[in-house]
């Protein structure tokens, strides 16, 4: 039996798919349950933004035919140039703060936030 691990509450950015829901900045659980449920269910793959910010997809989006993410997508390619020309983010992400020496999840912050494009 596998322990469950204790949520983890901390401030993110869910990125919906469709460009007319929009991006609400709030605090999720960012334990591995809750980054999976943030996903859509799915086994969460982290793509690293820089050294202080992770974004979290659906690892087998591109394989499931899931719809592109163009805000997600554009993020990630805001923060790590070049993205777009060769991947893309397809289905939900979640966007958290990571702790430089642990890694851990923690608050995303502001610089990032206003950096989400709202269409």
């Amino acid at each position: 039996m596998t322990e469950q691990q204790p949520e983890v509450h901390v401030r993110a950015v869910p990125i919906p798919v469709d460009p007319a829901e929009p991006v609400v900045v709030g605090t999720v659980d960012a334990s591995p349950a809750g980054r999976c449920a943030a996903v859509g269910g799915a086994q969460p793959e982290a793509l690293p933004l820089d050294a202080g910010t992770t974004m979290f997809l659906d690892g087998y989006g591109k394989a499931k035919r899931l719809p592109r993410n163009s805000r997600a997508t554009g993020l990630a390619d805001a923060m790590r140039p070049g993205f777009a020309r060769h991947d893309l983010v397809a289905g939900r992400a979640l966007v958290v703060g990571s702790d430089k020496d642990s890694g851990k999840p923690v608050d995303v912050g502001d610089d990032v936030v206003r950096s989400v494009p709202t269409s």
